[in-house]
């Protein structure tokens, strides 16, 4: 058990896009492999299930912030990508003041960009016509 706790924030739709990627294991699994490593135990986990991969809004971040604030053992918020938890340096900048206030680290799962959404879409599209294609020619 681990003196220190962290928190997490996923978006449903990269969860299911990590399976069309290949990835080695679902994201909730990296995210409380991640806390681990940062010698935490992963305490809670958001789901954001919005369409628009973007960065969570003004009310998740007071939320979370709130949430952080009640419960000194957390040092850890985890975002799945850095562009969700802000979209400029100055956003970021804004962000990360307000849980460094509170002793928490923003930290971020990945490093590389948020994964092309219409580029998955359109390859699932033709491999689901090809498997039909097959399909009626047998």
């Amino acid at each position: 058990m681990y003196n220190q706790q962290s928190v997490a924030n996923l978006n449903h739709l990269l969860k299911e896009l990590s399976k069309y990627e290949d990835k080695e294991s679902d994201p909730v699994s990296q995210l409380r492999k991640y806390a681990h490593d940062l010698n935490t135990e992963l305490e809670h986990l958001w789901f954001n299930s919005s369409v628009y991969i973007g960065p969570v809004g003004k009310k998740e971040i007071r939320h979370m912030a709130q949430y952080c604030k009640c419960r000194p053992n957390i040092k850890y918020l985890i975002f799945d990508y850095r562009e969700r938890f802000a979209s400029s340096q100055q956003q970021f900048n804004e962000r990360a003041k307000i849980f460094k206030g509170l002793g928490v680290k923003v930290v971020f799962l990945n490093t590389g960009d948020i994964p092309d959404f219409y580029q998955a879409y359109h390859f699932v599209l033709r491999m689901l016509k090809e498997v039909n294609r097959h399909a009626w020619a047998n």
